[in-house]
């Protein structure tokens, strides 16, 4: 008798506790389960208790082979949305109709993933995730929880600049796992030989090009704390070039940039992440204009600052980032009237973007907009950038729209 009382009294603790976490959750219901195993066959009872009250105001069992899961599910989930007199999904009716037997390894693997996932153990439980999957291709549940386990990082971001990180910085606060990551592109915006000047019996064009190489390494420090080290290579080409175009280059202008990046991003709660980053860079720079004498090549050093905010909702379906980044850093403007190059500091970014996973978090919608601030010119130049991704065979495809 001592132990049925002692037994009793647990159970009583753990529904006052569990109807304690539904008020907190707002919750105007909880639903409670029990497992019986009465081989080969288990007993399975629920009931649904208000969260205010504390009563009872459903309860049902069923007897079932394990293998029989779907329809287990779909039998309770009926019965309680037939109470509260809300519409029962198709896909759920057909469940109870079929009533199909599968594998129980599936739903063995898929309960020793939710054991794992209740004690934080996010990759032991995506290994039983991923076991339980191979077993059941369409079982739903385990592909829901896959979908909370599926880590959005540094796939946001709308165009690389020479001298900013790739990632905004506050992404590194979500990070559950390490990873390496590798971008190259390449630019070719202009090649005109008119481009300057089109005047009679002169003509004056610019060509330009541009490389950007990035290989960076981000890992979890400790649960919403994770840092990032970054290395990016690019270079840039400008051509002044003659009447011949490339045949003829009366002047160039070659920079490469040696960038080392490190950066921390914390999350400072469910819904907001922050990050913060610094610099240093190796800037070489090969230029000349005709005659010959006038070659030079320099070498120079020079420091960057970021900083980020990132902001998730709807079930971490999406979000919403600002990326703010300086750098002492200048380009040269080749300026007509003088024949000569002159330095202009680069611009000020503050990059914002609005991301949207869906394909279960395999395919991104990203809206991005950007502001770089040219103080030396007084300039504010604005751009937006539509842009898709998808994950093909492990693999990101991207398309962008300017």
């Amino acid at each position: 008798m001592e132990e049925m009382k002692f037994a009793h009294s647990g159970v009583a603790e753990e529904t006052e506790r569990q109807i304690e976490l539904g008020r907190m959750l707002a919750a105007d219901y909880i639903v409670f389960g029990e497992i019986v195993d009465m081989a080969p066959q288990l007993l399975i009872s629920i009931r649904v208790t208000g969260v205010d009250s504390g009563e009872v105001v459903y309860q049902d069992n069923v007897t079932e082979r394990p293998g029989r899961y779907e329809y287990i599910s779909g039998y309770f989930a009926s019965k309680i949305l037939d109470h509260f007199d809300v519409r029962v999904a198709r896909s759920t009716e057909k469940k109870v109709e079929e009533k199909e037997e599968k594998q129980e390894a599936a739903v063995v693997a898929f309960s020793r993933a939710l054991a794992a996932y209740d004690t934080g153990e996010k990759e032991e439980a995506k290994k039983e995730l991923v076991e339980a999957k191979r077993i059941d291709p369409d079982y739903e549940a385990v592909q829901t929880y896959l979908d909370k386990l599926t880590s959005n990082a540094s796939r946001f971001k709308v165009m690389p600049e020479h001298y900013l990180s790739f990632q905004n910085p506050a992404y590194l606060g979500i990070i559950e796992k390490d990873y390496l990551s590798f971008l190259f592109s390449r630019q070719k915006p202009v090649h005109d030989p008119t481009f300057i000047t089109n005047d009679s019996g002169s003509k004056t064009g610019s060509g330009e090009s541009s490389d950007y190489g990035n290989i960076r390494y981000s890992l979890p420090i400790l649960p919403g704390w994770g840092a990032g080290l970054e290395f990016i290579h690019s270079s840039i080409d400008v051509a002044i070039t003659g009447p011949e175009g490339y045949d003829h280059n009366i002047g160039s202008n070659y920079i490469d940039f040696y960038n080392l990046i490190l950066a921390s991003g914390f999350r400072l709660s469910d819904t907001i992440a922050v990050g913060i980053g610094g610099s240093c860079m190796l800037r070489s720079r090969d230029y000349y204009k005709l005659p010959w004498d006038k070659y030079k090549k320099e070498k120079d050093v020079v420091w960057g600052a970021e900083a980020g905010i990132l902001l998730q909702f709807l079930d971490d379906s999406l979000f919403f980032d600002s990326h703010i980044a300086y750098s002492s850093n200048w380009f040269e403007y080749y300026r007509v009237e003088t024949d000569e190059f002159d330095p202009v500091g680069v611009p000020l970014i503050f990059d914002n973007s609005l991301t949207y996973a869906f394909n279960r978090k395999r395919s991104y919608l990203t809206l991005g907009q950007q502001n770089q601030t040219l103080s030396r010119r007084g300039q504010l130049r604005r751009k937006t950038h539509p842009r898709v991704r998808t994950v093909v065979l492990g693999f990101i495809r991207s398309t962008r729209w300017f």
